[in-house]
């Protein structure tokens, strides 16, 4: 991304404004764009005319007010690469775009909602407001780690380019931590990365984003840990492919007498898996066996798939020597989860190891797509099932390049309009059936019925209610005892 070079070209420009109001106020909207189009991220590309050059009169106003936010970054610089991340590595539309670029104006009072929608678009507008309505809750981590927590805050935020927005803020600021001189803050975004964003991100398709993300929080939890593994790790990727390359061309030399159609994927693990397994198993680098992994996905009938996955087993085994202790069994007896796949670990040239995982398309469907994937070949939704059903169509829609606005306009309305989810005062996530009442919250978590009798009301939002008044997604509710 570049994002080193940015930051320092940008901040440049900062300092010399204090020096030179007048002549940098507009020297920085230049260089804002010019340092984009050298990361190569024209910012022309994804915005409309008029939309960039309201922007850049808005940079005017912007280059000697206060820049930085309770963790020290830099919020223009966040706003301009999460618009990078949006556009280019996601590829998300230009209302997304232009909801990155404005949130820092909006949060320096520079420009309201209100005049976001006068001047910009009434689209804009809501999705600015949806984005201060979430960021007015006091997250915590032990909510992010909560698989609800995610539901929730999908539901509240009304619009699921809302979520893809925060995923592409937590990454720019998880890259920029790394030139920030405070641990704490470091800790705190790898922590929150590691229990909501990640897995969120992975949710959505963004695997590249949450392998960063990961990796980058091993680096920040435990930086000696991730020096060494990279420092273990010398080989570049390009001798890694040119030794898988040949790992693949012996093999599929092999596969191809069988005539079963099959693709094959590799890859070398990432630190955070590689770091996974030392801690796990208290062993080092040197004791993983496998550093590479190979994938071969078959094309067969449903009725064929364990008789050809065992099938690629055996010509795996007759080309590589295989390790009899590391073989993974997950198509007998598939994962709760429904993943399914056959593991094996083989002794490659070179005496490198090689984790060798052999699927079906079906499988690797459900592998990569999850729950979603699972239910649909059950035949079963749910609720979250419907989610991630969801999810999958937009990461679908964002792969083939074509517009997902229709597909996110309230989508966590229709998916939520049958519960909701509220806070109580410890900051614990319910969730309830739409409509619930007071009375009904307390029946909800109240482990006997007669506690409906202890209490008069509750504290919604700080303001007291009576027993039968209806709650709201996201409501925090603290009961007020009779």
């Amino acid at each position: 991304m570049g994002i080193i070079k940015y930051e320092l070209l940008v901040k440049n420009t900062f300092y010399l404004s204090c020096v030179a109001e007048l002549e940098s106020k507009l020297y920085f909207w230049k260089t804002y764009v010019d340092v984009g189009m050298e990361l190569d991220f024209d910012l022309k590309k994804y915005i409309s005319p008029a939309d960039f050059e309201a922007v850049g009169r808005l940079s005017e106003a912007a280059a000697c007010c206060a820049r930085t936010d309770a963790d020290g970054f830099d919020i223009f610089d966040v706003s301009l690469q999460t618009a990078q991340v949006l556009a280019t590595e996601i590829g998300i539309g230009d209302n997304t775009v232009m909801l990155a670029l404005l949130w820092p104006y909006v949060q320096t009072g520079l420009i309201s909602i209100d005049q976001v929608e006068r001047d910009f678009s009434a689209e804009v507008a809501e999705l600015l407001r949806n984005v201060e309505k979430v960021k007015g809750f006091a997250i915590t981590l032990q909510n992010l780690k909560d698989q609800a927590f995610s539901n929730f805050i999908i539901s509240f935020a009304h619009d699921i380019r809302i979520i893809i927005y925060f995923i592409a803020e937590q990454y720019v600021r998880m890259k920029n931590a790394e030139f920030h001189s405070n641990e704490d803050v470091k800790k705190r975004l790898a922590q929150e990365s590691r229990a909501f964003f990640a897995p969120l991100a992975h949710r959505l398709g963004f695997y590249e984003i949450k392998r960063e993300l990961e990796d980058l929080s091993v680096k920040y939890l435990d930086p000696d840990v991730y020096h060494k593994i990279v420092n273990d790790l010398q080989q570049t990727r390009s001798e890694r492919d040119e030794y898988m390359e040949h790992f693949v061309k012996q093999l599929c030399e092999r596969i191809d007498d069988i005539g079963f159609p099959y693709v094959v994927k590799w890859r070398t693990k990432s630190i955070n898996s590689i770091y996974a397994k030392m801690q796990n198993k208290g062993i080092g680098v040197d004791e993983i066996f496998d550093l590479f992994a190979l994938r071969i996905i078959l094309d067969v009938p449903e009725k064929l798939e364990k008789a050809a996955c065992w099938a690629m087993f055996g010509i795996t085994s007759s080309v590589y020597l295989p390790n009899t202790l590391r073989t993974k069994d997950w198509i007998s007896k598939p994962r709760p989860s429904g993943y399914e796949s056959l593991h094996t670990t083989v002794l490659g040239p070179d005496n490198h190891w090689v984790e060798v995982q052999i699927r079906t398309k079906r499988m690797d469907e459900i592998a990569e797509h999850g729950q979603a994937a699972h239910w649909r070949y059950k035949g079963i939704k749910s609720n979250d099932e419907q989610l991630n059903d969801a999810l999958l169509s937009i990461r679908t829609a964002l792969e083939q390049n074509r517009s997902i606005d229709d597909m996110v306009h309230n989508l966590s309305n229709e998916l939520y309009k049958d519960e909701i989810f509220v806070f109580d005062n410890k900051d614990q996530l319910h969730k309830i059936p739409a409509g619930a009442r007071i009375i009904d919250y307390i029946i909800n978590i109240a482990p006997e019925p007669d506690w409906v009798e202890l209490f008069s009301g509750a504290n919604v939002n700080g303001e007291f209610k009576t027993l039968d008044t209806v709650l709201k997604n996201g409501d925090r509710v603290e009961l007020v005892v009779i």
